[in-house]
């Protein structure tokens, strides 16, 4: 089995903490959380664009097909396509071949083959109905023209139900996720890979969650969220990207339905220790690869002048509220300190030079502490104390 890079059937290789998509490397997650930060503007028209094509596909079901069900197909799947080929996973994929399928599928020529098999196919099984039938008596052109037909139907019903499928999957999948991260992940002390399969149990176990995602899907009639992912697989050596002449052992999954690739990556992910977290100050979704409980993304901060990531500014307001807390123990030392000088200075002990580059110090090693844990803990009150600071005060005046 090779590498497929098809949109209606691709493949992903997962090694360690990183999938392989289309020859590139990303953290096991990265597609799933995605999903929470899509518009919803967005999906609410990719739901609209598609309901034509569940139309379509509830009349394949029931074996009819028409030249207006083909034409309705036709701008259906066009338009959904559209709009897939911006975002991700499509837009890793090959979409010129894509559309070069589409263009070829939805063809003149094809629709009036289509036409003509769904005509010789009904005389055929009304010949099967009559008594005096032989099926060795169909000649060999009608057997190849009905196989034909067979193989072009089934690829317009395939085509037609994946596209119908996407915009539900990405909706369905998009609500069970963000209730999963807000109902259980997000309340985790402890972030491992343990912790978030308990959590996934408990949640997806439920029956009363599973009630609430089914009545909340956008179709009751089309299935919903699948937590068993239906995927071919293969192990195989395959390269590293980015590494000169890695290998690695990889397991190979050949996915022909959006839900099933999402599930995978976000399990995958779970096991990785991979979690979704949302960013407290753009609100959008992230994916944390540790344990630490982290606050911020590294996207750029909504309404910054600077250009700032999240986690910059997050962590400079962070800070500036530790300063301003009166009974901050750093600054209890720094204040302490300050006195001293200020006492020295009064009493002529100091030159004034002297108790500005004291305090100097200590306002960096202030700094230094409320941003730096470690160092406070371990070395920010041996360097504040009088003998030290002024120590160091009196080298960097000589």
């Amino acid at each position: 089995m090779i590498s497929v890079n098809s949109i209606e059937d691709f493949s992903v290789d997962f090694s360690d903490g990183d999938l392989i998509l289309a020859g590139k490397a990303y953290p096991k997650g990265t597609f799933a959380v995605n999903m929470l930060n899509r518009d919803k503007e967005k999906n609410t028209a990719l739901l609209t664009e598609a309901l034509p094509l569940y139309e379509v596909l509830q009349e394949r079901v029931g074996g009819f097909f028409s030249p207006e069900l083909f034409e309705k197909a036709k701008k259906a799947t066009r338009k959904v396509a559209e709009m897939l080929y911006g975002d991700e996973p499509f837009s890793l994929l090959d979409v010129k071949a894509e559309e070069a399928k589409l263009e070829l599928l939805f063809s003149e020529e094809v629709k009036d083959f289509l036409c003509l098999y769904d005509e010789g196919l009904t005389e055929y099984r009304k010949a099967q109905s009559e008594p005096d039938f032989r099926e060795e008596e169909i000649d060999e052109e009608a057997r190849a023209f009905l196989r034909k037909g067979e193989r072009l139907m089934k690829n317009f019903t395939d085509t037609v139900r994946f596209y119908a499928y996407v915009p539900h999957d990405i909706v369905n999948f998009e609500n069970a996720l963000l209730n999963f991260e807000q109902e259980k992940l997000a309340n985790l002390k402890k972030r491992d890979e343990a912790n978030f399969a308990k959590a996934y149990t408990e949640f997806f176990s439920d029956p009363d969650v599973l009630t609430v995602l089914h009545l909340s899907q956008p179709s009751r009639n089309m299935e919903g969220l699948n937590l068993c992912p239906r995927v071919r697989l293969q192990y195989l050596p395959v390269k590293v990207p980015q590494k000169k002449n890695a290998v690695t052992l990889a397991r190979r999954m050949y996915f022909g339905r959006l839900m099933d690739f999402l599930v995978t990556d976000l399990l995958e992910g779970i096991h990785a220790g991979h979690s979704p977290k949302q960013c407290e100050i753009c609100h959008r979704y992230f994916l944390m690869k540790d344990g630490r409980h982290q606050k911020y993304c590294d996207g750029i901060a909504p309404n910054d002048p600077k250009g700032r990531t999240c986690r910059t500014v997050g962590c400079r307001i962070a800070r500036e509220k530790r300063e301003n807390a009166k009974d901050h123990p750093a600054k209890k030392i720094y204040n302490t300190r300050c006195n001293t000088v200020d006492h020295h200075l009064r009493d002529g002990k100091i030159e004034k030079p002297f108790a500005i580059k004291v305090k100097e110090l200590a306002r960096d090693k202030l700094d230094r502490a409320i941003q730096d844990n470690e160092y406070f803990l371990t070395r920010y009150e041996d360097e504040m104390k009088q003998s030290a600071i002024y120590a160091e005060a009196k080298e960097l005046l000589k």
